[in-house]
């Protein structure tokens, strides 16, 4: 018995071939069957399990509402005993979710890809059902897409400049940055402060670097589509004790797309001794 299909297009294998990966693929479920109709959209194993579904009872079907309630535990187990693996099952809900979790599944740099994927999927759809349930489905839908919209403008470091002007934007630009930074840094509360200062003068050289040298690509940071990225981390560079002037250098920055940054967020793309030796300071 199967448990996935293949997807004839990406090469991908699910449980079933739904709507909600159709449309990564810009298809329907009719156009993908007239197109694949050899290849099927649901593993017999999945097939069988909706089958069961569709055929059960109404005390079969309350049954397994209830099966992870509270209520259904203490049913099942008695009041105490209920109670306590009822708790434990929610630890291990949460913990599935944990970004250890995702590392632990996938490795280091796929877990935390993946973990930032889920948490981003989960922020979205959360904030689709309250616009939809304030305004309606379809208007809701309409909104939604307006507010993801005016949302990624209003990161862009263009943006900050048009609002504020050319300095004051550049430099709320940069203080919004760290202050995201400083949210998900695992750093103590006691170093937050420094690490907040030390970014602050990170800022200050890497901006008279560029203003001294010619980075390439630079000008594409005005699109918002772009990012420029310190190579060895401003995050490694604090925790190992990196002198600021190293970490703004010109052989530590480039131009990389949004994205790219947003993935790799505090992960260096170089080793410490590679930009020393660049910097011909070994």
């Amino acid at each position: 018995m199967s448990s996935k299909v293949k997807c004839p297009i990406c090469g991908k294998y699910y449980k079933e071939i739904n709507n909600s990966h159709l449309k990564s693929h810009r298809l329907t479920v009719s156009k993908y069957d007239e197109l694949y109709s050899k290849y099927p959209r649901m593993s017999t194993k999945q097939r069988k399990k909706k089958t069961r579904y569709r055929n059960l009872t109404p005390e079969m079907s309350e049954k397994l509402r209830k099966s992870h309630t509270l209520k259904g535990y203490k049913e099942k187990y008695g009041e105490e005993l209920g109670g306590q693996k009822y708790g434990e099952m929610k630890i291990n809900c949460s913990l599935s979710k944990t970004l250890n979790n995702f590392i632990k599944i996938y490795g280091e740099n796929e877990g935390r890809q993946k973990h930032k994927q889920f948490v981003s999927q989960q922020s979205t759809k959360m904030r689709l059902n309250n616009f939809i349930k304030i305004y309606g489905k379809s208007e809701g839908k309409r909104k939604h897409e307006q507010f993801i919209k005016r949302n990624k403008e209003s990161n862009t470091l263009k943006y900050y400049k048009e609002k504020h002007g050319e300095k004051e934007g550049i430099k709320k630009w940069e203080q919004k940055n760290i202050k995201n930074s400083l949210s998900s840094m695992k750093l103590l509360p006691a170093d937050r402060r420094n690490y907040d200062l030390y970014k602050i003068a990170v800022a200050r050289i890497t901006r008279k670097t560029i203003r001294e040298n010619n980075i390439p690509n630079i000008d594409l940071i005005e699109q918002g589509k772009y990012s420029l990225d310190h190579k060895y981390s401003q995050l490694e560079g604090f925790k190992n004790n990196i002198a600021p002037y190293i970490i703004g250098s010109l052989y530590n920055l480039e131009v990389i797309s949004h994205k790219e940054n947003c993935s790799k967020q505090e992960d260096c793309s170089i080793t410490i001794i590679e930009l020393l030796e660049s910097l011909k300071l070994l």
